[in-house]
């Protein structure tokens, strides 16, 4: 502002001195305050619009955050979903592949002493009655192998539902291609299940085929899934 007034004295001398007029007086006063009047214009427009451009970039900054940070999120849900799945998946496989398994051992606690078939029946993994029925059997060798095949059934049974279970609550981060793979295993782990109890109680003539053919397929299939979990995850 002093700038102003010195400006407008100086030069109010000058034209006194030379002789100029009130016009020249008066378009000097306009001059000076019109043109300071625009700047300050202007400057108030380039800081508000410096200041809406801050903003406006700001909240680009916050959404492109935000996606990313969802995005991040997204795909840590998706590898822990993954390996919830795969780890119940080879749980499942490895209890069905014991229980079709065609070369399975059991002791001929028969040719044991009444003693010590007592104690090696107490520490198997089965409900006492089971218990009570070997050690009552007049064949408890042949006891022993039902009793066992029924609980490795029932296991190979519930890790298969168990499986299955998790796939299906979390398929929204699976995506189809890999949830059919993971989906084709838990059918043919079902089809080797009910082949294998269907050969159990009735004789089934093609069951060792079916078994195997399946056990080979879920092989391939699990290769498969191993390796699209890999690329996706840049893990080859």
């Amino acid at each position: 502002m002093e700038d102003i007034y010195s400006q407008v004295t100086n030069f109010l001398g000058h034209v006194l001195l030379t002789g100029g007029g009130a016009a020249a007086v008066a378009f000097l006063v306009f001059r000076l305050f019109s043109e300071r009047w625009l700047q300050s214009k202007f400057d108030e427009k380039l800081e508000a619009f410096r200041h809406e451009n801050a903003k406006e970039l700001q909240q680009f900054k916050l959404k492109a955050d935000g996606v990313l940070d969802a995005k991040i999120r997204f795909q840590q849900k998706q590898f822990e979903v993954i390996s919830v799945c795969w780890s119940g998946m080879n749980e499942a496989l490895g209890a069905v592949q014991e229980l079709v398994n065609p070369f399975q051992h059991y002791e001929d606690i028969g040719a044991m002493s009444l003693p010590l078939r007592k104690e090696y029946v107490e520490k198997l993994d089965l409900f006492e009655a089971q218990k009570q029925e070997i050690l009552d059997s007049e064949d408890p060798t042949e006891s022993l192998i039902e009793a066992q095949f029924w609980r490795r059934y029932n296991s190979a049974a519930n890790l298969i539902r168990d499986f299955g279970n998790k796939l299906y609550l979390n398929q929204i981060y699976l995506d189809g291609e890999l949830f059919k793979k993971f989906e084709a295993i838990k059918f043919l782990m079902r089809q080797m299940l009910i082949s294998k109890k269907m050969s159990k109680q009735v004789a089934v003539s093609n069951c060792e085929e079916t078994v195997t053919s399946n056990l080979e397929r879920c092989d391939e299939i699990l290769n498969d899934i191993s390796f699209q979990i890999r690329s996706r995850f840049d893990l080859a």
